[in-house]
């Protein structure tokens, strides 16, 4: 089993990455960074929840997937994201941006998107931080 309080640490780890490469104009990296901290944040907070969200293959990195995972019968980063106005912007935008396949490819992001992303990815990390994990 997973400690949840590990993968948080290493969600933590990621994000400061992802800013240090976004300081870098390493964009690939941190976008990259930003995801795999989301990622492990959302399943911490589901194990955390004595869930058990998709770890291997595509639907491991799939953050719909790992959001629509059931605990207790309920979708529950799904239902939490939806009803915080701001944190379903967040991952609506980082959903519309960031395809899973996509992980292995160069992107061409320009630095005003990158800001954005950036944004998007550390409100979700730290929302669901300070909010379902910590």
């Amino acid at each position: 089993m997973v400690d949840f309080r590990d993968l948080r640490e290493l969600a933590l780890e990621n994000l400061q990455t992802a800013e240090l490469a976004l300081e870098k104009k390493l964009y690939n990296t941190s976008l990259e960074n930003c995801h795999y901290a989301l990622e492990k944040i959302m399943k911490s907070a589901i194990y955390k929840e004595g869930g058990n969200p998709p770890t291997s293959g595509q639907r491991g990195h799939d953050l719909v997937e790992i959001a629509n995972t059931k605990v207790n019968g309920r979708k529950y980063l799904h239902n939490k994201i939806k009803s915080n106005s701001i944190m379903l912007k967040y991952y609506t935008q980082v959903g519309s941006f960031w395809k899973t396949h996509q992980r292995y490819e160069k992107l061409d992001i320009d630095p005003f998107d990158m800001d954005e992303m950036f944004d998007a990815y550390e409100g979700l990390v730290r929302w669901i931080d300070k909010n379902l994990v910590d």
